[in-house]
């Protein structure tokens, strides 16, 4: 119930900041927990951090990569990393379940286990929509019938419109303010039958003339596009 007071294991200090190493303390109650950090020496100056400690037993989710996809009639293979889940061995011990939110019932099916160990475990799925919109999914190991129910991570999913363009990606994410650099903007959805002469980037309040525009052949392809930085008076975005 009170505060616990702990010895740093190591401290590298300097005038502009300092390092403390510690073993945390055996908590049985999982949640935030404040973090009071001070000297004997001055115990009126104290820093404060927070720090969670988790449920040994609770699973939680990781990471969903990808985290959108175009809806339509292909699926998307999708990775989900969950943490604390249990080691899965076999996909036919994994239950996926796609939640009607009025959208339309999404499909999903499991692929198969990536990786699977005691602290960490990413399991492979096939997730599918006709319509756009975010869904909801369940994901919940099944080794032991009985326990099913005990580790159920939901997780979302976001299906995109195909018929609007979107900015897939851009390189270089950053350049200096002198301009004169290639910039390449790749697009998911342009029409293919359009040319650079069509479309205009913007930069930093700027208007940027496409110099060239390389349409992908088939669908799903990205449309290249490419142009010159402009020289800015000052850092923009």
């Amino acid at each position: 119930g009170g505060d616990l007071i702990i010895a740093p294991g190591s401290v590298v200090s300097s005038t502009k900041r300092t390092i403390v190493d510690f073993v945390a303390p055996v908590d049985p109650t999982p949640g935030p927990k404040a973090v009071l950090l001070y000297s004997s020496a001055r115990p009126g100056l104290v820093g404060v951090a927070n720090f969670t400690c988790l449920d040994p037993e609770e699973a939680s989710l990781r990471y969903v990569f990808p985290g959108e996809e175009d809806a339509g009639d292909t699926a998307a293979r999708v990775e989900v990393s969950l943490a604390r889940f249990g080691v899965v061995a076999d996909a036919a011990n994994l239950v996926a379940t796609a939640l009607d939110d009025g959208l339309g019932a999404a499909g999903v099916a499991v692929e198969g286990v990536v990786e699977s160990t005691p602290a960490r475990t990413t399991v492979a799925l096939l997730l599918s929509s006709a319509v756009p919109g975010t869904f909801r999914f369940t994901l919940r190991p099944c080794v032991n019938v009985a326990l099913c129910e005990a580790k159920v991570v939901p997780f979302s999913f976001e299906f995109l419109d195909p018929t609007l363009p979107r900015v897939a990606a851009f390189f270089p994410s950053s350049e200096y303010i002198f301009g004169r650099t290639p910039l390449t903007v790749e697009v998911a959805n342009l029409d293919p039958s359009t040319n650079a002469s069509d479309y205009l980037v913007g930069v930093g309040g700027a208007n940027l003339t496409v110099s060239s525009l390389a349409h992908a052949s088939g669908s799903g392809g990205l449309s290249v596009l490419s142009c010159t930085l402009p020289t800015l008076p000052a850092p923009a975005s």
